[in-house]
């Protein structure tokens, strides 16, 4: 989910973003059970002059960890247990890289966690604004008609700004019953 994002074109290190995001995620994913839930979401919390600060945060409600280990977590090799190694798997190096990447890109990464509660990370990284000379008209996509469906109420605000910005008319539905709703009531 998105939250506060005004800037599309960003520049920064997109393949340590992706590093990262990817070992947070899989790291979810690996430790929340069946039923649980993961989520991410990305946060514009400030710009100055060229440069915009963003904040990722990837939550589970899976197994979490307990406050020693918290303090150990970002060291290379480290596991809460035998046990949570040989259930899971891993070497222990996935936090400890994700960690090193975030440094290499002048942010922080911090964790807050309670054992049997799950997990959050939050990646704070900073990113330099692209300023594009291309431009497009409105007008461009005027004859576009669309309709967008999700129950994620974050996504259809995003997609709905976009769509807003490059002037597709659209519809909004959020689920696949009031879509059908829309599609027979205004004969899209």
């Amino acid at each position: 989910m998105l939250q506060d994002v005004t800037e599309e074109f960003l520049i920064g290190d997109s393949l340590r973003v992706n590093q990262v995001l990817l070992n947070l995620l899989s790291n979810a994913h690996k430790f929340t059970p069946e039923g649980g839930s993961i989520k991410v979401v990305v946060v514009q919390l400030s710009r100055k002059s060229s440069t915009v600060f963003l904040r990722f945060t990837v939550s589970d409600t899976g197994c979490g960890i307990s406050e020693e280990m918290q303090e150990r977590i970002f060291k290379p090799f480290e596991q809460e247990s035998a046990e949570i190694a040989k259930t899971h798997g891993g070497s222990g190096l996935g936090l400890s890289i994700t960690k090193n990447l975030v440094e290499l890109m002048h942010g922080a990464i911090k964790l807050q966690s309670k054992k049997d509660e799950g997990m959050t990370f939050t990646v704070d990284l900073s990113f330099a604004v692209e300023q594009r000379s291309e431009e497009y008209e409105p007008t461009d996509f005027k004859d576009i008609r669309a309709l967008v469906i999700d129950d994620d109420g974050g996504t259809i605000e995003y997609t709905s700004i976009v769509l807003e910005r490059i002037g597709v008319q659209f519809d909004v539905a959020h689920s696949g019953e009031e879509a059908l709703s829309i599609i027979y009531h205004r004969g899209l």
